[in-house]
């Protein structure tokens, strides 16, 4: 389980970075994505080469920036509950969608809580927020149903 943080500076730049288990610096504007591990040299990434990331960051983008026109020439959004909810995004481009069948967010009220990415054989939960690193348990659907609000 990684530890660190995800920060938005508005736009299309999100500036990623690992404390634990080990140190790595990510940031993705526009469209490229520079990341450094520890003190080794810089990757760059064109986003092209990896479309799963436009998805993600894109989507994230047109979310954090309030943009629902955005969102859903992207995603198809289906939205359950209200005080606690649930935000499931499918890529709208099929073969997007074949990498990455849907970015699920929970939150409560006006605060988002989780991001889970689920794509063929991996799995991803960002838990959002101040606090001490969860830690892991003892399956993938317990996490998510102790870290993230559920509706």
């Amino acid at each position: 389980m990684l530890s660190g943080t995800l920060e938005w500076r508005g736009g299309e730049v999100f500036v990623r970075a690992v404390e634990r288990p080990y140190r790595e610096s990510s940031v993705l504007e526009g469209r490229t994505l520079v990341v450094r591990r520890g003190t080794g040299p810089e990757r760059i990434i064109p986003v092209a080469r990896a479309p799963e990331l436009d998805v993600l960051f894109g989507g994230l983008a047109a979310l954090f920036a309030g943009d629902g026109e955005a969102l859903r020439r992207q995603f198809t959004p289906a939205l359950t509950g209200a005080g606690r909810w649930r935000l499931t995004l499918e890529p709208r481009d099929p073969a997007l969608r074949a990498r990455i069948p849907a970015l699920v967010l929970y939150g409560q009220d006006d605060r988002t809580r989780c991001l889970l990415v689920e794509q063929p054989g991996a799995r991803s939960l960002t838990v959002f927020g101040a606090g001490p690193a969860p830690q892991p348990l003892a399956g993938p659907d317990e996490e998510v149903q102790a870290l993230c609000p559920q509706p």
